[in-house]
């Protein structure tokens, strides 16, 4: 993990991750969901949003949320895939460069369907509350 090199090469903790926060804004610009986001000179909105954003991995079989949890992150699917099974027991598999999760976080709703991971998966994940404050700079997205 980079935590553990960052220990070893703290001196490189600013670079790296604003090399993540551009690489996060850069793979938001290609997202459908964030496409509306109206951008300001000098300073990005995404690149703003993509510093709010954490990683997280999941094994195959890891229940990320279940239907009618408290809805606490909206994700980005950056690798592996998952099954999302809804409250009527249609399930979908949702594969890298899919979001979920952002309808219930939009509306403060429990959970309305069920994500397992299939595989080894690699999230980008934005809290409600850092979803909340974001849309503050920019309510294009309420829309």
């Amino acid at each position: 993990k980079f935590s553990k090199f960052l220990t070893i090469a703290p001196e490189l903790t600013e670079p790296f991750q604003s090399l993540l926060t551009h690489r996060t804004a850069n793979r938001l610009k290609t997202m459908e969901l964030f496409s509306h986001v109206h951008e300001n000179k000098p300073w990005s909105k995404l690149e703003m949003l993509g510093a709010l954003f954490s990683y997280e991995m999941r094994a195959p079989g890891d229940i990320l949320y279940r239907s009618g949890d408290e809805s606490d992150k909206f994700y980005l699917l950056i690798n592996g895939s998952v099954s999302l099974e809804d409250k009527y027991g249609a399930k979908y598999t949702m594969k890298a460069q899919c979001h979920f999760g952002e309808v219930d976080v939009l509306r403060k709703k429990p959970r309305s369907a069920t994500v397992t991971a299939l595989e080894h998966c690699i999230f980008l994940y934005l809290s409600t509350d850092a979803f909340h404050q974001f849309l503050q700079i920019a309510p294009e997205l309420r829309k």
